[in-house]
């Protein structure tokens, strides 16, 4: 397993001209420490494009649901040691909501155990809980593009889909 973080979750289109903002999904992009990316398209992240707004040691009253759900996790003595990303699609060369979910791994008082969920929820747990984000070095191997230099989204536009892209 290799341990990614995710360096964007951008909304898409974003603002517009003449003022106002639409959103249809968000660009996610989760990479490596060896110049790999990989981009996914998440209609549903806006928890987790909040989380990752807002600085790490901030507590705040406006809770998203999976900063609720680590408070709680707490509260009960257990916590999040980890989200894996797993491929409901064996050969899926993509990952992305129909392809791909989350196996968040909790450990507390009952032992450990892992709980399966949406992909874009599982990643707004792993950045309220502050744990990390894991896929399978093969699966990485095939979905992962070479990115060279420091910018981690501009070579994913086209990664959006093309009915995402109009205001």
């Amino acid at each position: 397993m290799t341990t990614l973080r995710i360096a964007h979750a951008e909304p898409r289109p974003g603002p517009r001209p003449g003022g106002g903002f639409c959103t249809r999904g968000y660009l996610v992009v989760l990479a490596d420490d060896g110049g790999r990316a990989v981009p996914l398209w998440l209609p549903g992240a806006g928890f987790l494009a909040t989380l990752l707004e807002r600085p790490a040691a901030e507590v705040s009253t406006d809770v998203v649901p999976p900063e609720l759900a680590v408070r709680l996790l707490d509260a009960a003595g257990a916590q999040v040691t980890g989200v894996d990303i797993d491929l409901t699609a064996a050969a899926a060369d993509k990952l992305d909501p129909e392809t791909a979910v989350a196996r968040i791994r909790l450990a507390g008082p009952a032992g450990t155990r892992a709980v399966t969920a949406d992909l874009s929820l599982g990643l707004a747990l792993a950045v309220a809980a502050g744990a990390p984000v894991r896929l399978d070095g093969a699966v990485l191997d095939r979905v992962a593009v070479p990115v060279t230099g420091n910018d981690l989204l501009t070579p994913f536009e086209d990664r959006v889909p093309p009915q995402a892209r109009r205001p």
